[in-house]
């Protein structure tokens, strides 16, 4: 019986020295698990702002979306007014084209002559009276361009006429002993 009792202590301190170790253990995990809540509960709010940022980030994007969309309707509109403009203005090159005569290698004269010379060239061209073509004409002038002064040439004048007038010029025209290209 003294064995039984020796045995039975022995076990008694086993089994304590495992309940300890036990109590340890379960004190151990309960510590990680709090440290475990801790840092998922720091996560969780980590999670929550990147979600929050994300939502954010979205927003902006739709709204850059928009903007950019809406730009390029402007751009659409931008360019249609464009395109119209540029018919607007080959239509009044056209019409001023109708409108006009050009002369090339017309012998230069003083400023004063000049468009008396013109207009006494295109009556005799066109077989009209002096008074009848100045009622016709609306301005002469002369173009400036650097090619006729570096090649030492007269430069070309033209002749805007007030309404669309069809020139059928047969005879070449003569001023001067030199031919004018009309």
């Amino acid at each position: 019986m003294l064995e039984m009792q020796e045995l039975f202590t022995q076990l008694k301190q086993t089994m304590e020295s495992n309940f300890q170790q036990i109590t340890r253990d379960i004190h151990g995990v309960s510590q990680d698990i709090q440290t475990l809540s801790i840092e998922m509960a720091q996560l969780n709010k980590k999670t929550s702002m990147i979600e929050e940022n994300m939502k954010k980030i979205t927003d902006e994007v739709k709204e850059v979306k928009k903007k950019t969309d809406s730009l390029d309707m402007e751009m659409k509109e931008i360019k249609q007014e464009n395109e119209k403009l540029l018919d607007q203005v080959a239509m009044m090159e056209l019409r001023h084209r109708e409108n006009s005569l050009r002369l090339r290698n017309m012998h230069e004269m003083d400023n004063q002559e000049w468009p008396k010379n013109i207009y006494e060239a295109l009556a005799h061209l066109l077989q009209q009276d002096i008074k009848e073509l100045e009622g016709q004409i609306e301005n002469i002038f002369q173009v400036n361009s650097t090619n006729p002064k570096y090649k030492k040439q007269p430069r070309d004048s033209i002749v805007i006429f007030r309404t669309k007038k069809t020139l059928e010029i047969s005879n070449p025209l003569v001023t001067d002993a030199q031919k004018v290209v009309v």
